[in-house]
């Protein structure tokens, strides 16, 4: 007779949860359809700032936070030597970004009296938000090149209008139709700009919604692993490389780090990487797509040369960088410096910006490095899927919030030196 786990979650938590993460969906696509998607974590940092200042208790943070602060301080600096208008705008972008996501890791690490109700919080967004993801994919492959014309870009000022980034990420569009594999294949941005921003961004939260929000769901559970499916005609659909190769490492290192925290059996791992094999490649009539695109190397030769070219020209500034992306030097194609945070990091921030930021993302792994629980698993796996994304996606905006708000969970605990960074009470850092 097999014995049931209890999992801990009441038919009402259940609920609740599910409740939770549907609003968070319905305010990530409503904040599409507005065109202010990328106004969500500004918005949401001021609120935890807000909150930090009222609390009137000491800010606390984990000990290897001082390693982030050293790449934001190498950032800002380095982006004092800026004088291009375009660069100055991409520059303020980018740190407005950075400090978001600060903001949320710091107030998400002092809230260490509410465990149990921040993380059942966090979860539910995290959920919410990769429902957005999945409804947003469905609804590009159905209405493939649909876009609209938002209220926020039509209050925007011309000269900002016309800027090619602002209209992107101001433009409700529901996916990219391309005919680079000889047919047209719809590949989904919404809620975003972007399908590798949409493909990177699903992975990552398809991680943190297994580990956290699926032993949350209840009764639930089955309606999950149902919508898990059909998300995966989108996920094909997008076409990223990357983003499949990081899914595959994702279960490999989810199914390994169970395996060493005991919680699933050999044989259970192996039928679950067996059916995720059947459900995209057997079971559906993705197998040819798939194969289609692996032929295809479509981005490569631009890709590997723009890498080259942020590292050869990054050798003229090495220490501080450039501040910002610069225009290639032979005038066509996306700047150099970006189509991946490794390059954004070295050709913006130099050398020593790039160790920082490295070095604080070592400092996340090594809090995890134990497995106490499955908050360090997902964090751990979500980062080292993250690193691996990097050389081909950018992290900011989103996929930067989810990894520090996952960090600030995973360093919470009552083991974890603090280090006070602000005493109101002293007025000093």
């Amino acid at each position: 007779m097999r014995r049931r786990v209890a999992t801990g979650t009441s038919p009402a938590d259940g609920r609740h949860h599910i409740s939770m993460a549907l609003t968070a969906a319905v305010t990530l696509i409503a904040s599409w359809f507005a065109g202010t998607v990328y106004l969500l974590m500004p918005t949401l940092a001021l609120r935890c700032l807000r909150d930090l200042v009222r609390s009137k208790r000491p800010i606390i943070v984990p000990p290897g936070f001082r390693w982030w602060l050293a790449f934001l301080g190498w950032s800002f600096a380095s982006g004092m030597q800026l004088r291009a208008p375009d660069r100055i705008l991409a520059f303020a972008y980018r740190g407005l970004m950075y400090l978001a996501a600060t903001a949320i890791f710091v107030w998400l690490y002092n809230q260490q009296r509410e465990t149990h109700k921040v993380e059942s919080r966090v979860s539910s967004v995290i959920l919410g938000f990769w429902l957005a993801l999945v409804v947003g994919g469905l609804a590009g492959i159905v209405f493939a090149g649909r876009e609209f014309t938002t209220l926020f870009s039509m209050m925007l000022p011309d000269s900002l209008g016309e800027t090619r980034f602002i209209r992107d990420i101001t433009t409700a569009r529901l996916s990219y139709v391309t005919r680079f594999l000889g047919f047209p294949a719809a590949r989904p941005t919404a809620p975003f700009a972007y399908t590798n921003e949409w493909a990177s961004n699903f992975v990552l939260l398809s991680v943190a919604v297994g580990g956290l929000a699926l032993s949350r769901m209840g009764r639930h559970r089955g309606l999950l692993l149902g919508i898990a499916v059909a998300a995966v005609l989108p996920f094909v659909y997008s076409l990223s490389r990357a983003a499949w190769a990081t899914a595959i490492l994702a279960a490999f290192l989810g199914c390994l780090g169970l395996l060493k925290m005991s919680q699933v059996s050999p044989r259970a791992v192996g039928r679950f990487l067996l059916g995720l094999l059947l459900v995209v490649v057997v079971l559906t009539r993705l197998g040819g797509l798939i194969d289609d695109r692996l032929a295809t190397g479509h981005s490569d030769e631009a890709r590997t040369a723009r890498a080259g070219e942020a590292l050869g020209r990054v050798q003229e500034s090495p220490l501080i960088g450039f501040g910002a992306p610069l225009p290639p030097e032979s005038g066509v194609g996306p700047s150099v410096g970006t189509h991946g945070q490794v390059w954004l990091v070295i050709f913006s921030s130099g050398f020593v910006g790039a160790a920082f930021f490295a070095i604080w993302w070592g400092c996340v792994l090594w809090r995890c490095r134990r497995l106490r629980n499955v908050t360090e698993l997902v964090a751990a796996t979500t980062v080292l899927v993250a690193l691996a994304q990097s050389p081909f996606y950018e992290m900011l905006p989103f996929q930067l919030g989810l990894l520090m708000t996952l960090a600030a969970l995973a360093f919470r605990g009552p083991e974890c030196r603090n280090v006070v960074l602000f005493n109101p009470y002293r007025g000093s850092f």
